[in-house]
C-alpha cells in the first residue's frame, strides 16, 4: 500500500478480520519490539486459543 501513513491501513485489516472472523491482534512499530511480534505468532499458532485457520498482515 505504499508508504503513505494514512491510507486506511488498520481500517482496512479490521474490516477483514470481522468479515473472516479472524482474531485481529495490533502491534504498534514504533512502541512494540520482536518480542511482540513473536508473542502475537506464538498466540495466533496456538492451536487452543485459535482452532481456525489464520492470517497475516504486516505492514509498515
Amino acid at each position: 500500500m505504499g508508504t503513505t501513513s494514512v491510507v486506511g491501513k488498520t481500517s482496512l485489516a479490521k474490516v477483514i478480520s470481522e468479515t473472516t472472523k479472524y482474531k485481529f491482534i495490533r502491534i504498534n512499530a514504533v512502541t512494540s519490539g520482536v518480542g511482540d511480534i513473536k508473542n502475537a505468532i506464538q498466540e495466533a499458532d496456538n492451536p487452543l486459543l485459535n482452532p481456525s485457520r489464520k492470517m497475516y498482515i504486516v505492514y509498515r
